[in-house]
């Protein structure tokens, strides 16, 4: 359990989310942070919501009783040079509107890391966001819809390829697969 940060006030605990802590609260945190919707995304929602907070993949920051905001991440593979690598891929982040500016998701988000790491995962991969505390805490803003000539990034990759080789014919991936 963290206390969050200077800056934040009241302060919030920051501890895994536990089905007695009311995951409906869960399901309003979305609504307000993401918008309305359907039933049927509704209950989407928080089966998800359930099967994350039963792997213990389920955080949030609390202020008193109340869920302040909540992440989760998943168990996934990146695969590099044809061999998978464990990565964390996270979402759900959610931050209560009356909450945002203080801390309390920068501090939900730097626990959230400590985490994954604390489990083993070497990656960690979170939807690009223009919220700039991602970028902060060492996600890199990445992506972006090409149009044109493919055949230059073909080039481009070939060179990264070539760069990426180490002694021994290993890459960058492998050395993190290791």
């Amino acid at each position: 359990m963290t206390r969050a940060g200077a800056g934040y006030s009241p302060p919030a605990d920051i501890r895994p989310l536990r089905p007695d802590d009311g995951l409906e609260a869960q399901l309003d945190l979305a609504v307000r942070a993401f918008g309305p919707s359907d039933e049927v995304t509704r209950t989407r929602r928080l089966a998800a919501v359930e099967e994350a907070v039963a792997g213990g993949r389920c955080y949030a920051a609390f202020d008193g009783p109340r869920a302040v905001a909540a992440a989760e991440f998943n168990d996934m593979r990146q695969w590099w040079h044809g061999r998978p690598v464990r990565m964390a891929g996270v979402g759900g982040v959610t931050v209560a509107p009356e909450e945002r500016g203080r801390g309390v998701g920068r501090a939900l988000m730097a626990e959230l890391l400590r985490v994954i790491a604390s489990r083993g995962y070497p990656l960690s991969a979170l939807y690009p966001a223009t919220a700039p505390i991602y970028r902060s805490l060492g996600w890199e803003l990445a992506g972006g819809l090409y149009r044109g000539d493919p055949r230059p990034l073909a080039g481009l990759a070939a060179a990264r390829e070539r760069r990426g080789r180490v002694a021994g014919g290993r890459d960058a991936g492998d050395r993190v697969a290791a």
